[in-house]
């Protein structure tokens, strides 16, 4: 009866269902929260000045204009700062409901392309997905783009549905299609161009068939998304009468194109995105060939072409990062759904060498599993392995093991009994497990609480009620000279300059960035671990957080 109910539950509310499933996974949490220095917390303390300041044209660090970068996202935590306070969760809450908008726009995309059950399966192996969940609860720019993206490949969808009958709705589908491509640069700038580019062959090639570009809505959407983005830009030049906006926000995109920094090599892709995605990438290349050979509907050429051009202009680009691919994620899972479904009918077929890779790819998977399981069962029951110190980081996997582990370790049995179950069973053996790990991360605070360290260093109880009441200064450089190394504490400066970032937003009344000689009297301030605790007997040291030390100064 219970079973009845939720079938019918599905078939009537998936997009209700899916709303539900993927707000438990990015909701989910133990109380604690802290955010990762890049990107999160550049974001986070961004959109708090714009909030403090009241000016929302500049983005800024620390005053100075930065116009590095679009002002979308910082806008959106500016807002919900407004409506719900400064903190982790408002900031992390545009990026949350982007992840559940992209899920549900991923059932009604693959419910277009290809049907109800796929696309529903697909919309769950989304929210499975690592790299996809963690940028969900993530204060950036990435799944918000993501969300816009989608939207924008909807629209075009519907529209095309509408045929020529409906001509003003289908213009009014445009104009939303249109609107998206300037939202997504509000958004996160000049990346919007490689979802563009991708899309044009299925303009063009199927031209016939949906007729976008005779659609003026299309045309009037571009004007209308990039309003907001030319009116920022506007205002922003004739607030500081200078260009510098224009040419600081075309600098961003110069330097990523030719530097090296952030370029990982040319095959980065093909293993990074594996092994954020897994077990789900093997699959999605598996559903990509059966919809080359199977798939012969009219709009092959979006499901198919859309990833794989995008997924060439990524690779191409210099900058490699793990979460540009996020915009091909919807597409992989609508492969790897196609798979799972598809799987029993390739085994029908009889062909001996096809059903012998099934049934090793699947043996594999159980005896992953199995080793899974055992590995959790030694862990939870605090049996010590040789070469591994059971710290009590490893432990918290313990039980991840437990509930993965078992759920793979089933995958062959429900495989082998087919025959006598539904075939939702054999794909609910393959989402449940992974659904209940994503959960229990959540629920145990490895998800939301990226900085644990930090955080519990800077609740120390006389920082904290210095924090909550005084102004705080900051003290960047080092002055002293002559110094031996063994006076300066041993950080990196990536890693000062991440704690500095970190300390910014968490300080919630800053004061100036200043020398520490010109320091005034009963005053307080954050000093960096360049400076050496010898040089600071004339101050007070009131506690340490990650080698910054907050001093008095009376």
């Amino acid at each position: 009866m219970v079973q009845l109910k939720l079938s019918s539950a599905i078939h009537k509310h998936p997009q209700f269902i899916l709303l539900l499933l993927s707000a438990l996974l990015l909701f989910a949490s133990n109380g604690n929260n802290s955010l990762l220095a890049h990107d999160e917390a550049y974001y986070a303390i961004q959109a708090r000045w714009i909030l403090e300041t009241q000016d929302w044209l500049t983005p800024q660090w620390w005053g100075t204009p930065n116009y590095d970068r679009t002002v979308g996202i910082q806008w959106l935590i500016a807002l919900t700062y407004q409506i719900f306070g400064i903190s982790e969760f408002s900031a992390r809450l545009p990026s949350i409901i982007s992840c559940i908008v992209s899920v549900i726009l991923t059932y009604q995309i693959g419910k277009i392309l290809l049907n109800r059950q796929v696309a529903f399966l697909a919309a769950i192996i989304l929210c499975l997905m690592p790299i996809w969940i963690f940028e969900g609860r993530s204060a950036t720019q990435n799944t918000p783009l993501v969300c816009v993206e989608l939207l924008g490949i909807w629209a075009l969808l519907r529209a095309e549905e509408l045929g020529n009958k409906q001509k003003q709705q289908k213009i009014l589908w445009g104009i939303l299609a249109g609107a998206t491509f300037g939202l997504g640069f509000l958004i996160k700038s000049f990346m919007i161009i490689l979802p563009g580019v991708a899309i044009v062959p299925y303009l063009i090639f199927r031209n016939k068939q949906h007729q976008h570009l005779k659609n003026i809505g299309i045309y009037l959407g571009l004007i209308i998304g990039f309003l907001p983005v030319i009116i920022w830009l506007i205002l922003s030049c004739l607030k500081y009468n200078s260009l510098f906006p224009v040419t600081d926000l075309f600098g961003k995109l110069l330097y990523l194109s030719a530097d090296d920094t952030y370029n990982p090599g040319r095959f980065y892709y093909f293993w990074n995105i594996p092994l954020n995605t897994f077990p789900w990438a093997l699959f999605s290349v598996i559903g990509l060939l059966l919809c080359i050979c199977f798939y012969r509907n009219n709009r092959i050429s979006l499901l198919l072409g859309y990833p794989i051009i995008l997924f060439i202009l990524l690779c191409s680009f210099r900058t490699r990062t793990p979460y540009y691919p996020l915009q091909i994620l919807p597409f992989m899972a609508l492969f790897a759904s196609v798979a799972l479904t598809r799987i029993e009918d390739i085994y029908k077929l009889r062909k001996h060498r096809v059903n012998q890779i099934i049934s090793y790819l699947l043996s594999a998977f159980t005896t992953l599993g199995i080793l899974l399981l055992i590995l959790g069962l030694l862990i939870t029951l605090n049996i010590q392995l040789p070469g591994i110190s059971l710290t009590p980081e490893i432990k918290q996997y313990g039980i991840l093991g437990i509930i993965l582990g078992a759920g793979w370790a089933a995958i062959n049995t429900v495989w082998k009994n087919r025959k006598f179950l539904p075939n939702k069973y054999w794909l609910a053996s393959w989402v449940i497990s992974p659904y209940l790990t994503i959960a229990t991360l959540g629920f145990t605070g490895v998800l939301g609480d990226r900085n644990p360290v930090f955080r519990t260093e800077l609740q120390q109880p006389q920082i904290n009620q210095i924090l909550s009441v005084e102004p705080i200064n900051f003290v960047i450089d080092n002055p002293v000279n002559n110094q031996s190394d063994a006076d300066v504490v041993n950080y990196s400066d990536v890693e000062i300059s991440k704690n500095f970032l970190l300390l910014s937003f968490y300080t919630p009344k800053l004061g100036k960035i200043t020398p520490i000689q010109d320091l005034r009297t009963n005053s307080y301030a954050w000093i960096t671990p360049k400076i050496p605790t010898n040089t600071l007997n004339k101050y007070e040291i009131m506690g340490t957080v990650k080698g910054w030390k907050l001093i008095y100064k009376n």
